[in-house]
């Protein structure tokens, strides 16, 4: 259903399925849902799930780079809670 604001009066005239024109109150006026406008929501979602993807890659590849640090630094922290616990038998 297309919908058409007509200035002269409060009223709409909306052209329905059947091909008549309809005089219908402001109030019931719908947001158009052609092509075009549902086509706008779908490229906004497709864009913001290329930038998720682009820095979940990103976020990936640095904990990549920092995961060998982490876990030397582990192993460091490991050791010296070991040398430093009495009740260790080394």
């Amino acid at each position: 259903m297309i919908r058409l604001k007509d200035p002269s009066h409060g009223h709409v005239e909306a052209f329905q399925d059947d091909g008549v024109w309809h005089e219908v109150e402001h109030w019931d006026m719908h947001v158009l849902a052609g092509p075009g406008k549902r086509a706008w929501p779908k490229r906004i979602d497709q864009a913001m799930q290329r930038m998720l993807l682009h820095v979940l890659r990103r976020k990936v590849e640095l904990l990549a780079e920092l995961h060998v640090d982490y876990e030397a630094t582990t192993v460091n922290i490991l050791e010296v809670y070991l040398e430093d616990d009495p009740n260790s038998n080394d």
